[in-house]
């Protein structure tokens, strides 16, 4: 791991929870909520990654392996990885203006359109990834999620691989009895795929009695909050990150809060991508990423990274002539 990208991102969610050094001596200057963040953070750290902490904010270099380690606790606090029970979700400071109407309303009907893609008997990948439903009987994923079930993507030949039959479960919670099949729904067709971006739109055999994720338009900013909505699956579990956020528990639906960073040039892709810290993971791929501000889907999560994610802009997917055909998808 980059030791600079490390730093920024330690320094990012810690201005974020509002917290050690300056600002914290002083009294939190933003309301009861950074308080509560800061007072639960400090509880989860050692008095020498306290100091630390406030040292970074500060500006100082931290030594040795103190950033790794500070990462571990601070995520757990400021990018927590929520569980979804019942269709519903509960998240304390930082985050705890999700809970706040009409956003909480707006996030949970987000998580109905958003499922688990599944493969029932393969023994390699039974679980593919997350997609989320953005039109009459169409789902949006990654293409090397669509990958593991279909083949001769983007040619004429593109089909599902024969003997699998794959469908997308919009629920699939921690809180579902064991056993239930959640509400799956089949797949039928691989029904289009960007020839330079990591997309796929996937057609379903019916339409799922939940309403579409509209994509914005817009282009957002480094800083911007948002959600990652998913199915984060197991990545490492023996590491200390994943202890602390997951609770060895995956392949559930969860609600992963986060923030932008600024944008970042991959070689061979057609435009910039959007960098965010939500905790994903593996299963991640293919989640959408809404905009806390508007509940619009603002990028589609394709990588994760160390310690940065990617996800392709919504804004130029919005501009894209290839794109023109899916118009209804976008709005704003």
């Amino acid at each position: 791991m980059d030791e600079n990208d490390t730093t920024q991102l330690l320094r990012a969610i810690l201005t974020h929870l509002g917290q050690p050094g300056a600002a914290m001596a002083h009294g939190p200057g933003h309301g009861a909520e950074p308080a509560q963040a800061a007072a639960e953070l400090k509880a989860r750290l050692s008095p020498e990654q306290w100091t630390a902490a406030g040292r970074l904010l500060d500006g100082h270099a931290l030594e040795l392996d103190m950033p790794q380690r500070l990462l571990s606790a601070v995520r757990a606090v400021g990018r927590p990885a929520v569980l979804v029970r019942h269709g519903d979700f509960e998240v304390g400071p930082p985050w705890q203006h999700l809970m706040a109407q009409p956003l909480h309303d707006t996030l949970t009907e987000a998580l109905l359109a958003v499922g688990l893609i599944e493969i029932p008997g393969d023994l390699n990948y039974p679980l593919a990834g997350t997609g989320f439903l953005v039109g009459e009987q169409l789902v949006m994923t990654n293409r090397h999620v669509a990958e593991l079930f279909a083949e001769a993507l983007g040619t004429p030949a593109m089909r599902l691989r024969d003997g699998m039959a794959p469908v997308i479960n919009f629920r699939r919670e921690v809180s579902d009895p064991p056993g239930d099949p959640g509400a799956p729904f089949a797949v039928a067709a691989v029904h289009w795929v960007h020839p330079r971006w990591d997309l796929a739109l996937l057609r379903l055999e019916e339409q799922p009695p939940v309403t579409p994720l509209r994509l914005a338009r817009h282009q957002v900013a480094a800083g911007d909050e948002i959600v990652v909505l998913g199915y984060p699956g197991a990545d490492n579990p023996g590491s200390l990150v994943e202890q602390q956020l997951y609770q060895n528990i995956y392949d559930v639906k969860r609600l992963l809060p986060g923030q932008l960073h600024p944008t970042v040039q991959i070689a061979g892709l057609p435009g910039p991508v959007l960098r965010h810290d939500s905790s994903t993971l593996g299963g991640s791929s293919g989640s959408p990423l809404l905009e806390v501000e508007t509940g619009l889907v603002v990028g589609l999560h394709y990588r994760g990274g160390d310690p940065f994610n990617y996800a392709i802009p919504t804004s130029a997917l919005a501009a894209d002539p290839l794109m023109a055909q899916f118009n209804e998808m976008f709005t704003g």
